[in-house]
């Protein structure tokens, strides 16, 4: 059971560590505003997101088994969980940064929308001058 156990452990390491890997790539993209290659980071980091739920159920699962054996001690993994610990939090925090820029992101193109349609606004009213001229105002006489 405990090698079981450190097997799913390990597993599990790795698998926090890809998923941090896929939060520093999405932050990275974000940082440099290549929006285009969002989408397909999210993707991954979707899939990773639903290997560790799995994961996490079969670990707590395990756990929760061998702590009714006489012979665990949770002591045994402590090590390895203080390193998953770690990789979650450092995750935690750079998706947190990532959120942030997101929203700056997505500020800009709100404000650069809003321009685009007070440019159509005052166009409309104005008129397109390279459109053919009809008004009131013309003197048709001349």
């Amino acid at each position: 059971m405990k090698s079981e156990l450190r097997r799913l452990g390990e597993e599990r390491k790795i698998l926090w560590q890809g998923y941090l890997d896929l939060v520093a790539e999405q932050h990275r993209v974000l940082t440099l505003g290549l929006l285009e290659e969002l989408g397909p980071v999210l993707d991954r980091k979707d899939r990773a997101i639903e290997e560790l739920a799995e994961l996490e159920t079969r670990w707590e699962y395990r756990r929760e088994a061998a702590a009714l054996e006489e012979d665990f001690y949770p002591g045994d993994l402590e090590a390895l969980e203080g390193e998953i610990r770690a990789l979650v939090e450092r995750a935690r925090e750079m998706e947190r940064a990532s959120l942030e820029l997101a929203e700056g992101l997505r500020n800009q193109v709100r404000n650069k929308l809003a321009q685009v349609r007070q440019a159509r606004t005052l166009i409309a009213a104005y008129g397109d001058p390279s459109g053919p001229v009809q008004g009131a105002f013309l003197d048709k006489t001349r």
